[in-house]
């Protein structure tokens, strides 16, 4: 999985909150981590294939609608918030101070400048620029 913990655990947060029929059995990290291994869902640098067959495995209905980089926060803040929570979840990559390399989260709200996310980084609820924002990947259920 190398590199791509927070990209998986994103996933994972996503597919458990939006009600999804899952068919792992509860749904545990291992059970998780060996069906996306067995469905060559990593690229050679540990890197997620964001459609690989892997997650329809673990969550039937759910796929993979894009990945995104919109160049500008208003592009950025207008895709996002043009999600229909009801059937999409999606998921914000970013760089920061704290994440020089990059961190993915899950979108949950908008507060002005930020959005609200879901940290698998602890699990917590965090606020992120938007301005910070370089890619969005989005996923329909």
């Amino acid at each position: 999985m190398a590199d791509s913990g927070c990209a998986v655990t994103s996933i994972a947060i996503g597919i458990s909150c939006s009600g999804t029929g899952v068919t792992v059995e509860n749904f545990d990290a291992k059970a998780l981590i060996d069906t996306l291994n067995a469905n060559s869902c990593f690229t050679g640098t540990g890197a997620i294939y964001w459609g690989c067959r892997g997650i329809q495995e673990i969550a039937p209905s759910v796929s993979l609608v894009g990945t995104y980089n919109p160049g500008s926060s208003s592009a950025t803040k207008e895709l996002v918030e043009s999600q229909d929570p009801n059937n999409t979840f999606v998921l914000l990559h970013f760089v920061n101070s704290a994440h020089p390399r990059g961190h993915y989260v899950v979108y949950t709200s908008t507060e002005g400048d930020y959005f609200v996310t879901k940290d698998p980084a602890g699990g917590v609820v965090s606020k992120v620029l938007i301005s910070q924002v370089d890619q969005v990947v989005v996923y329909s259920y």
